[in-house]
């Protein structure tokens, strides 16, 4: 029997080829995962998004040349809809929220666990958002203290 379902399909995009090599293992254990494109900047990045069938972009951030910065600004001033899943070395504290409003859907940190890479890949290209746990519960404590700050102005 001919199996029917499709594959989720992914540009990874990291100059490191080490890095690259072991995305690419980790995705091909998978049975709905496929990567179809690399590229080693923001150039080939652009170029492969242009000339590809994707579902996702897994994209890293601190890039020479064109950043990922720099893709991620480009996409979303381009209107692009394509689902783009960071996946840096740069904690969350400090740039997952910045990538999230930049047009990212989801940020993962390159230490986690392979495991929760596949799940924030089959998340965000099936439309979702993707933080761990310890971002979210960051992101709402943020906002019960903002909402707090708000509830103390007065009517005027």
């Amino acid at each position: 029997m001919i199996n029917s379902f499709k594959k989720i399909r992914i540009l990874i995009v990291d100059d490191h080829a080490i890095l690259l090599m072991g995305l690419k293992e980790t995705i091909s254990e998978t049975d709905d995962l496929l990567v179809v494109a690399e590229a080693r900047n923001g150039h080939e990045a652009l170029e492969k998004i242009r000339s590809t069938e994707l579902d996702i972009i897994v994209l890293d951030i601190d890039m020479p040349g064109k950043s990922g910065w720099d893709v991620l600004m480009q996409l979303k001033s381009e209107g692009s809809m394509l689902p783009t899943l960071v996946l840096s070395s740069f904690s969350e504290d400090n740039h997952a929220l910045a990538a999230i409003k930049a047009g990212a859907s989801g940020y993962l940190n390159k230490n986690s666990a392979p495991e929760l890479l596949v799940e924030a890949i089959r998340k965000v290209a099936g439309g979702g958002k993707f933080v761990t746990q310890k971002l979210a519960e960051k992101m709402v404590c943020e906002w019960d203290r903002d909402e707090l700050a708000h509830q103390k102005l007065s009517p005027r």
